[in-house]
């Protein structure tokens, strides 16, 4: 946990993974489908860390090969699978993906470590060379091939908003996260917050549940920059955005 990891973290230049924002952050948000307290979650991690170490910069994660996959750990369910990764890439500190949640791969770490070590698919007769056993269900598991020509596949939102990260640096390690639009007065379901760095301000909303919401905001709004898993509207100052849906604002 973070009283481990702050250990590590002083007396390290690299960056520890973030376990506590797996083990008692995001699943449960994403499984519940309430995204208010997402980000004042990982905050508040991520606040004790740069009170030990005010350089550390942060490795956060979903799972990793000596833990139940995270797609395991969201039931399966590939749009919490798709938020999960939407989240990881736009919140602050550095991302860490363990190859396959970006395909939508699960297994259980209870039944054998074979489960969450299958090869990577790249197509339906390409994968690296694997000493172990391949399990039944690996011919079903989701290929790169076919997840790059579907638009708004989970392979496709770790694509775009990774390549935002290397667009706009305050989407990096560089930026702060301040969280917003997290009181009462607003959906349970929304995660937002704001994206920092040298005069550059990005507002970040996540709908991490299967229901429309909308969402007035305060914020002069220059642009949306990313749009995922559905058509988002901005009239008015008032948000609409469809189940399982993410947008990136680029603020004025």
């Amino acid at each position: 946990g973070t009283g481990v990891v702050s250990g590590f973290a002083r007396n390290t230049p690299l960056s520890c993974f973030n376990f506590d924002f797996w083990w008692n952050v995001l699943p449960k948000g994403l499984n519940e489908g309430k995204g208010r307290e997402i980000a004042s979650g990982l905050k508040n991690i991520q606040t004790q860390l740069k009170n030990v170490k005010s350089t550390y910069i942060d490795a956060v994660k979903l799972t990793n090969h000596d833990e139940n996959r995270a797609g395991e750990d969201l039931g399966g369910n590939i749009n919490r699978m798709r938020m999960a990764g939407a989240l990881l890439l736009t919140v602050s500190g550095r991302p860490v993906v363990y190859y396959g949640e970006e395909l939508g791969y699960t297994g259980s770490k209870e039944s054998s470590d074979i489960y969450i070590r299958q090869p990577m698919r790249w197509s339906k007769t390409e994968y690296p060379k694997y000493t172990g056993a391949l399990l039944p269900s690996f011919e079903k598991l989701n290929t790169v091939a076919d997840l790059t020509n579907e638009p708004n596949s989970i392979l496709n939102t770790y694509r775009t908003l990774g390549q935002l990260r290397n667009i706009y640096p305050a989407m990096t390690e560089l930026g702060s996260m301040t969280p917003c639009y997290n009181t009462s007065n607003y959906p349970a379901a929304l995660s937002a917050f704001y994206r920092e760095y040298n005069g550059q301000k990005l507002l970040v909303m996540h709908n991490v549940a299967g229901q429309q919401i909308e969402v007035k905001i305060n914020d002069a709004v220059n642009k949306a920059v990313a749009v995922l898993g559905g058509e988002i509207t901005l009239v008015d100052q008032t948000v609409k955005m469809p189940g399982f849906s993410t947008v990136v604002f680029l603020l004025k």
